[in-house]
C-alpha cells in the first residue's frame, strides 16, 4: 500500500521486542515464513519485500498475479534514505532463525531484503511503470 508517507506494510504495529529473547525471535521467524507463504493473504504482513537485483525484481513482477489486475510499478529505493527503518537481509535472517521459506519463494533469499513497516517516500527515487518494464 502506498501513501503520502511512502510504502506502508499492511501491519504497522507488530514489534519484535520482548524480555524473553527466544519469544521475539520465534515470532519474527513465524512472521517471515508467513510473509513468503502466499496462501496466507488473509493476514497483514509487517514487511515490505525488496530486491537488490533489477532483473530479479522485474522477473518476479511480471510473473505475479497482479500483472493481470491493472497498473503496477517497480520502485527504485535509495537505501541511504532508510535511516530509522529496520531492513533485514533475507539470507542472513533466514539462516540465523532457521526459517523455512516455501519452494518458489526461496528464490528471494539470495538477493532479497524485507523492510519492517514502511519505506519513506523520500527513499523512492524512481518509478518504472509496467509499460516500461514489460
Amino acid at each position: 500500500m502506498e501513501g503520502e508517507s511512502g510504502l506502508l506494510a499492511g501491519d504497522q504495529t507488530t514489534r519484535y521486542e520482548s524480555s524473553v529473547k527466544c519469544y521475539a525471535e520465534q515470532r519474527l521467524k513465524n512472521d517471515i515464513e508467513r510473509h513468503f507463504t502466499w496462501g496466507t493473504r488473509n493476514w497483514s504482513s509487517p514487511f515490505i519485500s525488496l530486491f537488490s537485483d533489477w532483473n530479479h525484481a522485474r522477473n518476479w513482477a511480471i510473473k505475479r498475479p497482479w500483472k493481470r489486475r491493472g497498473n503496477w510499478e517497480i520502485l527504485e529505493i535509495d537505501t541511504s534514505c532508510l535511516d530509522g527503518v529496520y531492513v533485514f537481509k533475507l539470507s542472513t535472517i533466514v539462516n540465523k532463525l532457521d526459517a523455512c521459506i516455501p519452494k518458489g519463494a526461496d528464490t528471494h533469499i539470495k538477493d532479497g531484503y524485507i523492510a519492517l513497516h514502511m519505506i519513506p517516500s523520500r527513499a523512492i527515487v524512481k518509478r518504472h511503470s509496467e509499460v516500461d518494464v514489460v
